[in-house]
């Protein structure tokens, strides 16, 4: 049978019933069964021209291993999703709500999605196939029954809902018009602002908006302004507040249903909006894009490691060990700030990096590989300069994980990232110490 590469997103569901098929249908998505793909009938997935598509599997472990299977070895799409209703064994959710995992666990912690309290065959068949290929794997579930005596009769009464939840978490995929507000923080870099502005009034796609937050600046941060008046709408803070709270007011007052940002020492080249609108175009399951970018440091370029590598999918768990989403990179759909949040103002530092370990818990990251971000490092009011021990505001954002955290399995693999993190910081402050003994 042909290899379907073009599919990057497979959603894996046991029933027909527990998602919208009417609605998938008029927005052209193929739905197929297992059992005609088993049967060598892969017409539907021929004459598709999405990138997503969805596999109806049947109920129990093996259907869903053999889906698995399947895909692994017909399509090699870049992540799935096994979706639908799930049992569960724990007391701190109720009917109606949604689990998620993403399921790349270290085999060496001795945890698996097994150790969930998420009660799922299918899921539990299919994590094992795929931990161990390329796939990223995630698992969203609708609870609809406690593991108790009326577990079937509570999933019936509760399989409507599976199918609202499904509409819900997918209404994203709908095609839909993209108007994008660019929001600007800056503090004290007039040498530096007018650089950032006329990238992006430059660009091929045009913003509804070019939002710039100027956070108490008291250099000439407002004559430089002054010289945009009808291009760009000003926020004007009466102090310095930092960046998370100057970022926060402009996303408060943003009109777009896209929000990209842009440090004010930083630039774009002039297609980075278009590349990512027609990449999200393309792969409309994304609330949350990054493009790659080109870093320069005291005037010269510098050649990122290979752990800065950016990736698709679902990142939650290399972000535990380091912030992988540069803000001026991003464009985000302006709902996410509803449901996950803003960001954190009582952290002077790693911000982004709090905001990333909320979203990519739950969100898919879009990956647009154009080097379209230029940058720059090297000045000396760069915030990364001030703070000497950046870690010990990453470990209060996975302290804060850690506790907000309801899955076992994430937990502790939150935890695991923690204790080393903390260990470095401790060994650290008594080398410190030491040498102010001696």
């Amino acid at each position: 049978m042909e290899v379907h590469s073009k599919f990057k997103l497979i959603v894996t569901v046991a029933l027909k019933q527990e998602i919208d098929i009417p609605w998938l249908s008029s927005l052209n998505y193929p739905i197929v069964t297992l059992k005609s793909l088993l049967a060598g009938d892969d017409s539907k997935l021929k004459i598709s021209q999405k990138s997503i598509l969805f596999v109806i599997t049947g109920v129990g472990p093996d259907c869903a291993k053999k889906a698995a299977e399947w895909i692994s070895s017909y399509v090699a799409p870049e992540y799935v999703i096994n979706y639908g209703s799930c049992g569960y064994t724990g007391d701190d959710l109720s009917m109606g709500e949604v689990c998620s995992q993403t399921c790349f666990i270290p085999d060496s912690m001795g945890i698996s999605l097994k150790h969930s309290h998420m009660v799922d065959m299918e899921a539990e068949a299919q994590y094992e196939i795929f931990k161990g290929a390329q796939s990223s794997f995630h698992v969203i579930k609708v609870l609809t029954d406690y593991n108790n005596v009326d577990r079937d009769t509570d999933f019936y009464k509760n399989l409507p809902q599976v199918r609202v939840k499904f509409k819900e978490l997918f209404s994203y995929i709908d095609p839909q018009n993209y108007t994008v507000s660019v929001i600007i923080p800056t503090y004290n870099r007039a040498s530096l602002l007018k650089r950032s502005i006329d990238s992006v009034l430059d660009q091929c796609f045009k913003p509804l908006e070019i939002i710039i937050v100027d956070d108490g600046s008291s250099d000439q941060t407002p004559s430089i302004l002054s010289e945009y008046t009808d291009k760009i709408k000003v926020i004007t803070l009466t102090e310095n507040r930092g960046v998370s709270y100057a970022r926060n007011q402009g996303i408060k007052c943003a009109q777009g249903n896209w929000i990209s940002f842009l440090d004010s020492d930083d630039e774009w080249k002039k297609d980075k909006l278009q590349n990512q609108v027609d990449y999200l175009k393309k792969h409309p399951y994304f609330k949350l894009i990054q493009s790659d970018e080109i870093w320069i440091r005291n005037g010269d370029h510098f050649n990122k490691k290979k752990y800065h590598q950016k990736k698709e999918g679902w990142i939650f768990d290399i972000s535990l060990e380091r912030c992988l989403i540069s803000p001026s990179s991003v464009m985000i759909k302006s709902e996410v700030f509803d449901e996950f949040g803003l960001f954190d103002e009582a952290l002077p530092v790693c911000e982004d990096y709090d905001l990333w370990l909320r979203l990519t818990r739950h969100l898919p990251v879009a990956f647009e590989p154009s080097r379209t971000l230029i940058k720059y490092g090297g000045h000396s009011d760069q915030l990364s300069n001030a703070y000497e021990v950046m870690d010990r505001y990453r470990v209060k954002s996975l302290k804060a994980s850690y506790l907000n955290e309801k899955d076992m399995v994430i937990k502790a693999l939150i935890l695991s990232v923690l204790d080393k993190k903390q260990s470095i910081i401790d060994n650290g402050a008594k080398k410190r110490q030491a040498k102010l003994l001696l």
